[in-house]
């Protein structure tokens, strides 16, 4: 099994670089974009046959009307391909765990930072637009 270490808390770059390991050969790149669409997802890979992209959603993903919207266009774009969309949120750190339950992979992750809201610019659930609040109560399995 694969073991992966992210020091601090996470970044959609860590996100990128643990997921590269475990997955290996099957990696897609990153901003991958759709042939005819107009719109990228932050990462990609295949699993089982199956193309899943993945958005690292930071704070915008909550609190910009405009930017939920887009990524529900990104969402319906990704079904219609019959691709698995994986939205990860920001306040989540990836370990062994979340690996398993966002992604249905397995490796071994070292992780020391807690899960919560780290954003020293103060964005936190007090600043989600109502969209926002909604995707937030969905993120939750």
């Amino acid at each position: 099994m694969v073991t992966v270490e992210i020091e601090g808390f996470l970044l959609q770059r860590k996100l990128d670089s643990a997921l590269r390991q475990i997955v290996g050969k099957s990696w897609f790149g990153t901003e991958v974009k759709v042939e005819g669409a107009r719109y990228r997802w932050d990462m990609a890979y295949t699993r089982s046959g199956q193309t899943v992209v993945v958005e690292f959603d930071g704070d915008e993903h909550y609190r910009d009307t405009r930017k939920i919207r887009v990524d529900r266009i990104k969402d319906e774009i990704a079904s219609e391909n019959g691709y698995s969309v994986v939205r990860f949120p920001y306040w989540v750190q990836l370990t062994t765990e979340t690996l398993w339950h966002y992604f249905g992979l397995q490796a071994n992750v070292i992780q020391d930072f807690a899960h919560g809201f780290i954003d020293r610019r103060a964005k936190l659930p007090a600043s989600f637009c109502e969209l926002g609040i909604d995707r937030f109560k969905e993120s939750w399995p």
